[in-house]
């Protein structure tokens, strides 16, 4: 195992314990409409507006014991999550709530993932930032 394997590995069980400790699962996330090769941030937002949602969902999922947590934004319609970008594909992931984006921030999302991907990629020190593989 090479030395960026090594890190990058580390990274990814930082990440996915930090996520398991702070952040509470979700129990039910409906499919919805697939939009598979569309950024999250503009699928949930447009069916936000489109529906009248007053909020989308910041969330991190990961395929059932896989290490690597990913952010990501699903839609709330005031009773259901659904995840409108993988449509079916929701059924093999693990979503854990992080926090609300009200409709003042919906055209903000692009910025909410970055910073939040920064977060995460903040926690494997130096070594991972700098030579880690911080990729699926």
């Amino acid at each position: 195992m090479g030395i960026q394997s090594y890190f990058s590995k580390k990274w990814r069980k930082i990440v996915r314990n930090y996520c398991d400790g702070q952040y509470q699962v979700i129990d039910k996330v409906l499919p919805g409409d697939i939009n598979y090769y569309q950024k999250c941030q503009l699928v949930a937002t447009h069916y936000a507006i489109k529906e009248d949602h007053q909020k989308i969902a910041l969330v991190v999922y990961r395929e059932r014991n896989t290490y690597l947590p990913l952010v990501h934004l699903i839609n709330f319609n005031g009773l259901d999550f659904i995840d409108n970008s993988i449509g079916e594909w929701s059924q093999l992931h693990e979503y854990r709530f992080i926090r609300w984006i009200n409709k003042k921030e919906f055209f903000s999302t692009q910025d909410i993932l970055s910073d939040t991907h920064e977060f995460f990629s903040s926690m494997g020190g130096f070594f991972t930032r700098t030579i880690g593989d911080n990729t699926n």
